[in-house]
């Protein structure tokens, strides 16, 4: 947790930090945009 990851499909146009990660899904919060997302962890 705490690693600084990218959208690849958008050209690394937004920022994250993993802020947990739980049965194979992150937890996202933006860096530099104000967002909070979930991702697949692949």
């Amino acid at each position: 947790m705490g690693d600084i990851v990218a959208r690849r499909s958008y050209n690394y146009d937004v920022l994250f930090r993993i802020t947990n990660l739980n049965n194979g899904i992150a937890d996202l919060v933006g860096i530099s945009v104000r967002i909070v997302a979930d991702a697949l962890v692949v």
